[in-house]
């Protein structure tokens, strides 16, 4: 008993060692399955916004099927629309962004090939939008509410900012032409215009 007693003392700190890794060991299958349950999720949660983002596409699409005399899914409408044309416009514009929004935090940032695949297609047709003179009259009046200059800066809104600078250097590269041209003024609904006559062309915040 007492060789036994003096063994251990004489080699309590390798002893002491040898446990150690043996908790080591027994605790790496149960590292392997957290992280492998965390990678699931992640996918899951992955593909889950994936799901949103193509039911409410889907669900917009039809929204343009219904009003085709709102030509959402093409040029702009060549007649002037009626106050209530206006308002289910701007509504179905509302929709539009909010998708853009979870498309953009969604695909922008994504490393896999078929991700970024998927993000190129997006912003290919986010492009389409902010070259619509009646899509960035709807930002300049309901977004900007009729003042743009005072909103060019990301936070001031009620997006995502990394959205909104996304955004912002969309609209630049066509808004101030637009604006100072009046084209914008030409899809300002009749009961807009007649509230508000002072809008003015955007300009950069000194």
């Amino acid at each position: 008993m007492n060789g036994i007693t003096q063994y251990l003392n004489d080699n309590s700190s390798a002893l002491q060692g040898l446990a150690a890794l043996v908790s080591i060991v027994l605790l790496i299958p149960s590292a392997i399955v957290f992280v492998l349950n965390q990678e699931a999720q992640r996918r899951a949660l992955k593909e889950e916004r994936h799901r949103y983002i193509l039911d409410r596409y889907r669900s917009f699409l039809e929204l343009c099927a219904l009003y085709p005399n709102l030509s959402l899914e093409g040029a702009p409408p060549k007649r002037s629309l009626s106050e209530g044309e206006h308002l289910q416009r701007d509504v179905l514009f509302d929709i539009l962004t909010s998708i853009m929004e979870q498309a953009f935090i969604t695909y922008s940032d994504a490393r896999g090939s078929h991700k970024k695949e998927q993000w190129r297609g997006w912003e290919n047709y986010i492009d389409l939008y902010f070259r619509r003179p009646d899509y960035l009259e709807w930002w300049r009046r309901v977004i900007f509410d009729g003042n743009p200059q005072g909103y060019f800066k990301p936070g001031k809104l009620q997006y995502d900012k990394r959205f909104e600078d996304y955004v912002f250097s969309k609209i630049r590269s066509n808004f101030e032409d637009f604006n100072a041209a009046g084209i914008l003024d030409e899809f300002m609904p009749p009961y807009a215009r007649s509230r508000d006559s002072s809008l003015k062309p955007a300009r950069d915040p000194a």
